[in-house]
């Protein structure tokens, strides 16, 4: 039987990323895979974002992702283990309505390289997937959605430039994709940011969301 343990913490808060992962070794004794998966995205412009959403976003999608690999460091060194950080393509395409996420991603795929160089002689590999978009609850948080914005729309018109067709990536093909990066077929792979993206990457910056 698969045990499951759900602990509630803001991760904006230092104790509570302390306490999250306290709990987690004191429920199964050791950690063979971190994955950093937690992240916050607001839409806003160039003129119209806020200082608060600019902390709020790199607390979540930088510092605790930084916080929680560095407190996992000496229990996966026991095991071999591995932390594949949860990216996106944003932050390889500029896009102005969604700065501060941007921003975030790409500094997840610099502490990507540099964690897995850092840690590469304690035997820790650490690597990314970055997905393109995905039918997850981050886009109506964002303000994606809207008051007469149908989000079958919005997830079309964001899936139109993909080379490989206009039909987001699902929940499965990144969860595919992490499970690989975890497991030991890719025994051999660190620093690796992969995209997850039907080729997005390919079709250059995006210049609106909606």
């Amino acid at each position: 039987m698969c045990q499951v343990l759900a602990v509630v913490a803001d991760l904006r808060v230092e104790d509570n990323i302390v306490r999250a992962m306290n709990e987690t070794i004191e429920t199964f004794d050791r950690l063979d895979v971190l994955v950093n998966n937690a992240g916050v995205c607001k839409m806003e412009s160039m003129e119209s974002a806020q200082m608060e959403s600019f902390d709020s976003t790199f607390h979540v999608n930088v510092k605790a992702h930084f916080h929680f690999t560095q407190l996992a460091v000496p229990h996966l060194e026991k095991t071999k283990g591995n932390v594949i950080n949860v990216s996106s393509i944003t932050g390889d395409i500029p896009t102005p309505t969604i700065i501060f996420y941007g921003m975030s991603k790409a500094a997840l795929t610099y502490f990507t390289k540099s964690a897995a160089l850092g840690l590469a002689e304690k035997g820790i590999r650490v690597n990314a997937v970055s997905p393109s978009v995905c039918d997850t609850n981050i886009l109506n948080w964002s303000g994606a959605s809207t008051p007469g914005t149908n989000m079958e729309d919005v997830l079309k018109f964001l899936g139109k430039e993909q080379p490989l067709g206009g039909i987001n990536i699902e929940k499965q093909d990144v969860v595919d994709a992490i499970l690989f990066l975890a497991s030991n077929s890719a025994r051999t792979i660190t620093g690796t940011c992969l995209a997850v993206d039907r080729g997005r990457l390919l079709a250059g910056a995006m210049t609106k969301i909606v």
